[in-house]
């Protein structure tokens, strides 16, 4: 089974992320074996055109696709696509390579839903965010809030589902000394406009966010 994976990486180059899952034999024992082959540099956007790419790179790899029993991909459209996607396109040519949608992307997509399903969810991720980039932005205020923290702050991302993990872990587990920050900030008029912004944000750690943040740290810890 060949599996790939079609995004852009942090140069912004397009690529794909090749891995075989294969049976391996040793003694008369077999076992499933995955391994990850290359990263595969594309220009091509279309379901036709990235299925192209995969068969000429399974032919320089010396694999024949006609050998292939399932593929599998991430869950954008020009991949997993019924009509023109890479899986039927590669069907066409092997009817036996069935396609089966990547669980763990899949998983992604559901607790990135989640985090979307209300303002409250929306609002809460924004203030995690906000607070990281307060300091973030300023080299005075993060020299000020690294004297508090044990460890650094996190951003999250939309599409990394790992970092609102660690973003909401490392918030929560320090956020005594993120407000002990915020205070010292607020309370000293040399940092200017930072001043009111570090009140701003002490307004928005109530209980209610705490709790969210308790929440979606067990949530995110179990995804």
């Amino acid at each position: 089974m060949s599996s790939f994976a079609y995004l852009p990486d942090i140069s912004h180059k397009e690529q794909m992320t090749q891995i075989v899952r294969y049976v391996a034999e040793s003694n008369d024992k077999y076992t499933i074996e995955e391994s990850f082959i290359d990263f595969i540099t594309t220009t091509k956007k279309t379901g036709q055109g990235l299925a192209e790419e995969i068969l000429k790179k399974l032919s320089e790899d010396g694999l024949e696709f006609k050998n292939c029993r399932g593929q599998g991909y991430d869950n954008g459209a020009n991949m997993p696509g019924k009509i023109k996607g890479v899986q039927s396109r590669l069907q066409e040519i092997n009817k036996y390579a069935q396609f089966c949608p990547c669980t763990v992307h899949s998983l992604n997509l559901v607790g990135a839903h989640a985090a979307r399903v209300s303002a409250r969810m929306v609002t809460f991720f924004g203030t995690v965010q906000s607070i990281f980039n307060f300091f973030s932005s300023s080299t005075a205020r993060w020299n000020i809030v690294s004297q508090f923290l044990k460890c650094t702050l996190k951003s999250h991302s939309e599409t990394r589902w790992e970092s609102k993990y660690n973003a909401v872990h490392s918030l929560l587990t320090q956020l005594k000394y993120v407000i002990q920050a915020l205070q010292h900030i607020s309370e000293n008029s040399e940092f200017g406009d930072g001043v009111s912004s570090a009140q701003s944000i002490l307004g928005l750690i109530n209980v209610e966010f705490v709790y969210l943040l308790v929440m979606w740290d067990s949530i995110l810890n179990q995804v």
